[in-house]
């Protein structure tokens, strides 16, 4: 829903568009006078003479673009003064001045004429006297009243038509201009064998004159407009014209594109109610506004899928009618939308309709056989139920803990309840359609193991902070409800890792995993709460998280806090960044709230508030787990984890009990794993008085049921080489989540979500090894309606001057403004004098606005600067840059325009989020940069500019932030998409990307600008990963046997079972060979044969080593020891095997061998 404030925030990011394109383009006024050359003052919108010299004595290529030294106008280090002679004009040698631009389009063969209009300014010296104001720029002082001459440079509007005659032109022409016959129009005319036509327009500046300066032949301020006379509709879109339809096209054909630039960017202007475009102009920084998603749908009541009235078992009637009334919505959206759709009559569709409209069909299915299991199963609408009232809660505790940790006093009931003072309702919180739907969708496959669906993997496709997060969060809370509802004979259900929620980036699990331990505290509440009524329905085992991570992030074992001082501070250290404030209430935690005791080696964390629910006097403590040995050792309910930890796999039996292996427990040091070598059962420890500890005895226990859900989030990213390495390893993984019942083996329910991904079932089916895969929500026939998914209208009207009664009627219409990106390149000048002038202009115009009453109230979103850079070694030129020669480019804006005061960056208002940064500092960042801008104070606290590379491109969700600017065009689209959905997620927002004109990728985007931002989701592409070709076989193969060996095998299990080898048998060896096997038979049949011999060679390999009864899976003595595996990448002894330790060693070291003809090296 729009509101009225977004076409406020709209206003003000318009305001930040004007000030870039005046500065950077030009002009301030039609016949402005400029104090310094023209061709100093703008850096992009001109037309060199053809014959000009190549400019700037700078590497385009080098990316870190800090060679040299430039003053704040990004020109060389010399400052230009301009006193009565004009300064010297002299070339330095460098980059190539464009000295023409053009348009391509489409015509049908009837249209024989055009005009094209001509636009540009031209600049001529002048002098004037020192105490007269040019452009507001020259000081009244003592000095000027000597009333010296000084020069200036006017400038003069030119502008021409010319009318094409196009039967006239043949294949290409020549036309002068009538004003510069040196200035001319080059048409090219391309007839096409469909009735088509397709023409590029060109404007050529070859004004090489003789005696003039060279700004006096520069073109400034270049415009080229090419429409019919009578602007009819008469340019064709490109999918029209094509010979061969794509195979997505009728999925993009509400979104044509019309032309493209040519050394510039191309846009268009067509009627509503039109399907040609009737102008096609050329642009220098060109911009386009993509349509925020609604996930609201039509016809259905208000609060209708309200958590708190879905939470109650007393409403469970009115709560069913109105899951059925979605599903009976959704089913006429089939119908009405799709099945009687005109297409639907097109031969040439049909056979891509019906496969649409029978994926919705078996959603729609899908969805109602969930309602059926609510409505029928008791244990299903308890787990549904309890899924809501724990939804509800973290929505109350995430509420209550915002307001409570910045000191306002308040408890949690007070949000819980309807409070019209505060603006707080009871009934606060509601699903989005597709997320109860999805949820619904995936209720038979999580409470039926033997089901078909067990085998789907369900695909949550949505863009991005459209609330992906809160429907898996959904699926998480029901199934551990529903586990603890049933029970199992062989396994124990009420505790045991339950799911599995993993990501690929540090950033990710930092806010990710604050989010969902919210809902952890909400869920052991609720479960808490059960118990002491006496039900105990959702168990006695407190419901609790795990952060599986790296070991730079978080310590590995309890050990590296006793080594010595150093690994003590280093423990103390990754222990306490992580829990910033208590989830709970909000308040800061500190280190006097970590309790680490590496008797019972255990971590327990409380809140420094009294009155809160985990304070140290309650006796309780937040149901977190941060090292790897205590949580292998408490087998948390959900594991967070980043995916390269599963690379452990191999090296440790006790990672086995996050699978469930354990047949013990001590009451001291928790579950211990099946063939672990110490802590055996019957074992006693003796009371330890000083420590505070009872006696206990080990005693045996029932396996916990395996995880039961596997979920991965931002799909897209887990390609290439990390895809490759994390497919294998999945082998593992699912087999280690199985389990036979009734003959029939069951697998763990997958569940993976992204915003961007192409070729999705390929690369499922290669990571997964699953044939069958679902997409929701599933497309429909346009990409602007999926039913779960519309487009919201942008804003059809110019901002300017709003008045409340156009407000209204805005509000009526639902236009609502939403992502703006506008486009950067500056041929013939550096990235660094770009980013200087693009950086300096957006940040003093921020602060002026900031200072405007008018607009100081809506500047917030666009205070701070986010800068996305595709390397650390770009950002790291930039880092200097705003260190120097920006703050250096703020002092000039403020003279140049005049402004009251300039911009100071301080040394606190600039921040990176890299890889370089450690993950408690990350934590540290994003906190602070939730701060916002306060019009109320002199000295502001929020981040003036935070330059990141990736790793903010998924998981930084910071609603604030509406301003971006990114250098080069990412290698993937995805990650262009992904980085600046980071902006504009709650208000307006504007991306800038400076392209880089001398990189072909670069320009075609550039010149593409609008077509393709249009349909940003077209360009996405394909994932790859090939887990068992033969380096990955080489990586992975063994480590796949050693670890289904290790975790699944008693006598293998232990440090020394390695040894054990040799008494495994032939048909146990061929159970582990065939399980591997049998996966390759789907991922990469061809590699069947050569992993069978890789398998067979690995383990004869094996059996030979371990005829010396001293071979250890690792150690780090190999002097009277053998070691089957050693690190990746580290020296190797003996026929050990290179192992990797983590998947972010995939890349680690590659050799390149270059060999000239003949063999030699």
């Amino acid at each position: 829903m729009a509101e009225r404030s977004d076409y406020l925030y709209a206003q003000v990011r318009k305001k930040m568009l004007d000030a870039v394109r005046m500065d950077l383009i030009g002009p301030t006024a039609a016949e402005e006078a400029l104090t310094e050359l023209p061709t100093n003052s703008y850096i992009t919108g001109m037309l060199y003479p053809a014959d000009s010299d190549i400019t700037e004595d700078e590497n385009y290529n080098d990316v870190e673009f800090t060679e040299g030294r430039l003053d704040a106008d990004g020109n060389g280090s010399e400052s230009v003064v301009l006193e009565d002679e004009e300064p010297d004009e002299s070339t330095k040698g460098g980059f190539k001045k464009p000295s023409s631009i053009g348009v391509s389009f489409y015509l049908s063969e009837e249209t024989n004429k055009i005009n094209v209009d001509v636009y540009w300014g031209s600049y001529y010296s002048d002098k004037v006297d020192d105490g007269e104001v040019v452009d507001e720029s020259i000081e009244e002082d003592y000095e000027n009243k000597k009333k010296k001459k000084r020069q200036v440079y006017v400038r003069e509007q030119m502008a021409e038509t010319v009318e094409l005659n196009l039967d006239d032109i043949g294949r290409a022409k020549t036309i002068p201009l009538h004003s510069n016959a040196h200035i001319f129009i080059y048409v090219i005319q391309m007839r096409l064998d469909n009735g088509y036509k397709m023409l590029s327009v060109y404007l050529h500046n070859n004004n090489k004159g003789g005696d003039e300066k060279e700004y006096e032949r520069v073109m400034f301020q270049v415009e080229l407009h090419v429409s019919t006379k009578d602007k009819e509709a008469v340019f064709i879109p490109e999918y029209i014209c094509r010979k061969q339809e794509l195979e997505d096209e009728y999925y993009y054909k509400g979104r044509p594109i019309f032309g493209r630039g040519r050394g510039c960017a191309a846009t268009w202007n067509k009627r509503e109610d039109e399907e040609n475009a009737y102008s096609i102009d050329s642009t220098f920084i060109p911009d386009h506004e993509i349509p925020g998603v609604s996930a609201q749908v039509k016809d259905v009541p208000e609060k209708a899928f309200s958590m708190l009235q879905l939470g109650s078992p007393k409403k469970k009637e009115v709560s069913i009618a109105n899951l059925r009334l979605l599903t009976a919505l959704y089913g006429d959206w089939i119908k009405n939308e799709l099945k009687e759709n005109p297409q639907m009559q097109e031969s040439s569709f049909q056979a891509t309709g019906k496969s649409i409209i029978e994926k919705c069909l078996d959603s729609l299915r899908r969805m109602n056989e969930g309602i059926d299991l609510i409505e029928k199963d008791e244990n299903a609408f308890k787990a549904f139920t309890f899924m809501n009232q724990s939804m509800y809660l973290q929505r109350s505790i995430t509420a209550y803990s915002k307001d409570c940790g910045r000191g306002i006093p308040c408890s949690l009931s007070d949000y819980m309840k309807d409070n019209k003072e505060k603006g707080i309702e009871q009934d606060h919180s509601e699903w989005r359609p597709f997320q109860i739907a999805f949820i619904l969708l995936n209720i038979k496959g999580l409470i039926d193991p033997e089901s078909d669906e067990r085998n789907i993997v369900d695909l949550l496709y949505f863009p991005t902070g459209g609330g992906k997060t809160e429907a898996y969060l959904g699926l998480i809370a029901f199934i551990i409800a529903y586990r603890r509802l049933t029970s199992d004979s062989d396994y124990e259900k009420d505790g045991g890792v339950t799911v599995f929620l993993r990501y690929t980036l540090r950033l990710l699990t930092t806010q990710q995993r604050d989010r969902l331990l919210k809902l952890i505290v909400a869920m052991e509440d609720l479960r808490e709460r059960s118990e002491k009524n006496g039900k105990a329905e959702f168990g006695t085992t407190p419901i609790s998280i795990g952060y599986w991570v790296g070991g730079s992030v978080t310590p590995n074992k309890f050990d590296e806090y006793e080594k010595d001082e150093y690994s003590r501070k280093e423990f103390v250290r990754k222990v306490t960044k992580q829990i910033i404030r208590c989830p709970y209430c909000g308040k800061l935690i500190g280190r006097e709230n970590y309790d680490i005791n590496t008797k019972t080696n255990s971590v327990k964390i409380t809140c420094s508030y009294d009155k809160c629910k985990f304070s140290k006097s309650s006796g309780k403590s937040i149901p977190v787990y941060l090292v790897d040995e205590e949580i292998y050792a408490k087998c948390p309910t959900v594991v967070i984890s980043t995916v390269d930890k599963f690379a452990k796999l191999p090296w440790s039996e006790q990672a086995g009990l996050l699978f469930g292996r354990t047949d013990r427990f001590c009451p001291r040091h928790g579950y211990q794993a099946v063939g672990y070598e110490k802590e055996l059962v019957g074992k006693r420890h003796n009371k330890d008085t000083k420590n505070g500890l009872d006696a206990c005895v080990i005693e045996a226990c029932k396996p916990f049921y395996p995880p039961q859900l596997i979920i991965q989030d931002e799909l897209h990213l887990i390609s290439g080489p990390l895809g490759t390495i994390y497919g294998g390893y999945e082998t593992i993984i699912e087999d280690m989540c199985c389990l036979e019942k009734n003959g029939k083996k069951i697998h763990p329910k997958y569940v993976v979500s992204t915003a961007t991904i192409k070729n999705a079932g390929e690369q499922i089916k290669c990571l997964y090894a699953r044939e069958n895969y679902a997409q929701f929500p599933p497309s429909g026939f346009d990409t602007r309606d999926s039913y779960f998914i519309r487009e919201v209208p942008l804003v059809s009207r110019d901002l300017e001057d709003l008045t409340e009664n156009d407000i209204a009627e805005l509000l009526e219409k639902g236009e609502k403004p939403f992502r703006q990106y506008v486009g950067i390149c500056a041929s013939g000048q550096s990235v660094k004098t770009t980013l200087i002038r693009l950086y300096s202009v957006l940040l003093q115009e921020a602060f002026i606005l900031s200072e405007d009453p008018k607009y100081q109230n809506y500047v917030d979103p666009y205070y701070t600067l986010v800068g996305y850079f595709n390397s650390i070694r770009e950002l790291g030129g930039a880092v200097r840059l705003l260190d120097d020669d920006i703050n250096s480019r703020l002092k000039v804006l403020r003279k140049k325009y005049k402004n009251a005061r300039q911009r100071y960056l301080g040394f606190d208002g600039k921040k990176e989020i890299t890889s370089r940064i450690p993950s408690y500092q990350i934590a540290e960042i994003l906190e602070k940069l939730a701060e916002p801008f306060d019009p109320s104070k002199e000295r502001q606290s929020c981040y003036d500019v935070v330059i990141a590379t990736n790793m903010i491109a998924v998981g930084m969700d910071v609603d604030r932030l509406g301003l971006m600017a990114v250098v080069g065009q990412p290698k993937q689209n995805s990650e262009y998409i992904q980085a600046t959905s980071r902006v504009g997620r709650k208000y307006p927002g504007i991306i800038f990307t400076v392209y880089n004109p001398y990189r072909p990728r670069d320009l075609s985007n550039y010149e593409n600008f609008v077509g393709f931002h249009s349909q940003m989701y077209r360009y996405v592409e394909g994932t790859t990963a090939t887990p068992f070709a033969a380096r990955a076989r080489d990586r992975v193969l063994h480590a796949l046997v050693v670890a289904m060996l290790r975790l699944q095998t008693e006598t293998m299990a232990g440090n020394k079972g390695a040894s054990n080898i040799l008494s495994i048998s032939d048909e146990e060896l061929g159970k582990i060979k065939d399980q591997i096997l049998e996966r390759i038979s789907i991922v990469a049949p061809m590699a069947y044969e050569s992993a069978s011999d890789d398998i067979d060679a690995f383990i004869s390999t094996w059996k030979e080593i371990a005829k010396d009864e001293n071979l250890y899976y690792f150690v780090t003595n190999t002097e009277n020891n053998k070691r089957l595996l050693s690190y990746y990448g580290q020296p190797i002894t003996g026929k050990e095997k290179p192992t990797l330790n983590s998947m972010r060693d995939v890349e680690q070291s590659s050799t390149v061998y270059l060999y000239e003809e003949g063999g030699a090296l």
